[in-house]
């Protein structure tokens, strides 16, 4: 049994070169939005722990001055890299790290420091004096030097805020009732989704996500807006003009 296939353009040669051309813009399509898919999917991971508050503007106060024969002590040193940041022991989150060796300061300023993770000095001590500083790096001994200064505020974006990262454990509960009251009742009754029906105007029972665009996720199902002037009234005048 012969099975014979009619010639046509797709079994022709510039028919073939056509097929294998749409099969190449397909691939090539295919991997480029695997590309910038799986790009994008990182950064929103990266994002989404709370990283967006770390991108702060940082204004420090003048550094810190330390010079040979100063009369400042170890612990007058250790007392303030503590009330600028620093840890005596290593901290991924800290400014920096400080060691204290008999009558030496190591200081370690990390990359969230002011010097992002330069200026590294041990600062030897005689008595309540500063005898010598001199860069763990290697190197001469220096007669003074610039230690980590003081934070004075962060703000964030173009509108000069202040933000602080709070924990829902530590939100007032009168605010966490005020907002749920006035948003969605039945917050922690629900798995996102919920099952309404309009008592008020006859429609069909629909589900609809329960969150802040609720109420006009619900317009569609509940009533048949047939002009714009209805539909404006139903969004209480905040619908867009078509």
């Amino acid at each position: 049994m012969r099975i014979r296939i009619r010639q046509g353009f797709f079994t022709s040669k510039i028919g073939l070169a056509f097929l294998g051309t749409i099969f190449g813009l397909f691939l090539v399509a295919g991997g480029v939005f695997t590309y910038y898919y799986v790009k994008y999917a990182r950064m929103i991971d990266a994002r989404l722990p709370g990283n967006v508050l770390q991108n702060t503007t940082q204004i420090f106060s003048a550094p810190e001055h330390i010079s040979a024969g100063q009369a400042w002590g170890p612990e007058d040193l250790t007392a303030y890299l503590t009330r600028v940041g620093y840890r005596p022991i290593q901290d991924e989150n800290a400014i920096g790290q400080f060691t204290v060796r008999e009558n030496t300061v190591d200081i370690r300023p990390s990359k969230l420091s002011y010097f992002a993770g330069s200026n590294a000095l041990a600062v030897q001590f005689r008595g309540k004096s500063i005898r010598s500083i001199k860069p763990l790096s290697g190197g001469t001994d220096l007669d003074t030097a610039e230690i980590e200064p003081e934070l004075i505020t962060n703000l964030f974006d173009s509108a000069r805020e202040k933000r602080r990262p709070v924990g829902y454990e530590d939100l007032p509960v009168m605010l966490v009732d005020a907002i749920l009251s006035a948003e969605d009742k039945r917050f922690f009754e629900h798995g996102g989704l919920t099952s309404s029906a309009s008592r008020e105007r006859r429609g069909p029972t629909c589900v609809t996500p329960a969150s802040i665009t609720r109420a006009r996720a619900q317009l569609p199902c509940r009533w048949r807006a047939r002009s714009f002037s209805r539909l404006n009234a139903i969004g209480g005048g905040r619908w867009p003009k078509p």
